[in-house]
């Protein structure tokens, strides 16, 4: 018997749900590998290499947030707070695309010359059999990040802006830089994800007042669940969101609740 083969609007609507998280990473970081020699030895200065030589090898933290994405089949995740220099992002972003097939783009975080650290940084990564990337595009380094990316299933495109936010306390000139760029990037067919480092309905900050006026302004949709998404002891906060640009996605996205780490 002869097998009709499936027209595109068929093959539309078996599209399935798309999964999507957002996870504060908390500072994560590589590691050389044990049998790779001394760093001093290498013909270039990247310590980690570019994630496909095996110079680098994944921290136990980093391997958990790695089996998270993959093992639990979510199509695109922002991670943020990475704390990594930008070779070190960029080996990551080789390891996660030889070990588990995701693409990805990000900002490095920022050094301190005071503490000999980096902070911040954002990374966004996605499983190219699920979404195309179009555009890529660093909003503000160390902070947001924005790529344009096309389901495969349905052909509809929608743009996914990772950030992590300045926060409370930060100088008001940080806040206002941030959230002017974020303010500009909430078009209709955005998902914005990440840390924004404040509580919905808070008007007594600077950053606060700026994230409700980004909401209301652009009609974006929470859609981050109302229980706490950082608990720790005694301190308790909600300031991990995901909202929703003016479309029809409204509508159809739903917050799937916490994923443990």
């Amino acid at each position: 018997m002869e097998r009709k083969k499936a027209t595109a609007e068929q093959k539309r609507k078996d599209v399935t749900e798309l999964k999507i998280l957002a996870m504060n990473m908390n500072g994560v970081h590589l590691k050389r590998r044990k049998d790779t020699g001394e760093p001093e030895d290498d013909s270039d200065d990247d310590e980690m290499g570019d994630g496909w030589d095996l110079r680098a090898d994944a921290t136990a933290k980093l391997r958990t947030g790695m089996l998270i994405v993959n093992d639990n089949g979510y199509a695109a995740a922002v991670w943020e707070e990475l704390h990594m220099s930008k070779k070190e992002m960029q080996a990551l972003i080789g390891m996660l695309k030889r070990l588990h097939g995701f693409e990805a783009f990000g900002t490095a975080g920022k050094y301190s010359t005071e503490s000999g650290r980096y902070t911040k940084g954002v990374l966004v990564m996605w499983n190219p059999n699920d979404l195309l990337c179009e555009e890529k595009e660093i909003v503000q380094k160390h902070r947001i990040v924005r790529v344009k990316l096309r389901v495969m299933g349905d052909g509809s495109a929608f743009n996914l802006v990772g950030a992590y936010m300045p926060n409370q306390t930060d100088p008001i000139e940080e806040v206002d830089e941030s959230y002017e760029l974020l303010n500009l990037h909430a078009t209709p067919d955005v998902l914005i994800g990440g840390d924004l480092n404040v509580n919905i309905g808070d008007t007594e900050t600077a950053a606060g007042r700026w994230l409700g006026e980004v909401i209301e302004d652009n009609q974006l949709s929470r859609k981050s669940e109302e229980t706490c998404t950082y608990e720790k002891g005694k301190v308790m906060s909600c300031i991990d969101h995901w909202l929703v640009g003016r479309n029809d996605r409204q509508n159809k996205c739903r917050d799937n609740g916490s994923q443990n780490k």
